[in-house]
């Protein structure tokens, strides 16, 4: 009677342990999946939302507001491979003194009220010419 009190209750708390690895693994899972996808999401719309007419000295770009936001959610909506629902989107910009874009915050709130942030820094270097 012991030994079966015993190996119930190694039984019970291998299975809790499972339970709990298999949870935990998945939603770790899901999170830097949607990290991943909102990085290269932003990477991509970023590229392809600098407006071209717009090119006025050597190193400056600029990137359109209206155009980065439809690119990310299409880019982002399209790459993802985790399905989410009710998915709410809430971009920030950081503008120069000149107004153009320092830098982007996109915030991406789901279904089940996870937040998820990612922030977007330009990087242009400039040449020096020689």
């Amino acid at each position: 009677m012991k030994g079966l009190i015993l190996s119930l209750g190694l039984l019970y708390v291998g299975g809790f342990t499972i339970l709990f690895s298999t949870s935990y693994y998945t939603e770790s899972y899901r999170h830097n999946s949607i990290i991943m996808t909102m990085t290269e999401s932003g990477r991509i719309a970023s590229v392809n939302s600098v407006d071209k007419s717009s090119r006025i000295q050597d190193g400056q770009v600029e990137i359109t507001e209206a155009s980065f936001k439809k690119k990310f959610k299409e880019k982002f909506e399209k790459n993802s491979n985790v399905k989410l629902q009710g998915i709410k989107y809430n971009f920030s910009f950081l503008k120069t003194s000149e107004g153009g874009i320092k830098a982007a915050r996109v915030k991406i709130t789901d279904d089940r009220n996870n937040v998820y942030p990612v922030t977007f820094v330009s990087n242009i270097v400039k040449e020096e010419k020689k």
